[in-house]
């Protein structure tokens, strides 16, 4: 199975306000996944089951500039085995992983950075650092 993180960001309102670019940006994912604290974007909690795929996606949401993720970066305290193989890895322009299988009685957490390039000449990059988890182990009744 197979989870889409979309990161979508308005570009003219982040060129015009490059302070404050958590303003200008959402995510989603294809499950419902919603924010831990609707005040704070980096806060964005992806839950997937042992073995899922996870693919990323940037897209405008208000006009046709080109937006491209420009790297993941997977934070160095993720457990061992979050990632059955390389996380992120980059095939024509789509960012995908393999996650591993949980076999704890706790989520497993990845926290990981997504910089983005919102095609605009002069701009910085964005990171922006949201999280993954793998469900737990059910156990039986």
């Amino acid at each position: 199975m197979s989870t889409k993180v979309t990161l979508s960001v308005d570009t003219n309102a982040l060129h015009g306000d490059k302070d404050n670019p958590l303003n200008h940006l959402d995510f989603s994912d294809d499950k419902g996944d919603t924010y831990d604290n609707l005040n704070d974007k980096t806060t964005f909690d992806t839950m997937l089951n042992s073995s899922d795929i996870v693919i990323w996606e940037a897209k405008e949401s208000k006009s046709e500039a080109q937006l491209g993720i420009s790297a993941i970066t997977i934070n160095s305290g993720t457990p061992a085995g979050f990632f059955a193989v390389s996380p992120a890895l980059q095939s024509n322009g789509t960012w995908q992983a393999t996650v591993g299988v949980n076999t704890t009685s706790e989520n497993m957490v990845c926290e990981y950075t997504i910089t983005f390039d919102d095609g605009i000449v002069g701009d910085a990059k964005v990171p922006i650092d949201p999280k993954l988890q793998i469900r737990k182990k059910e156990t039986g009744n």
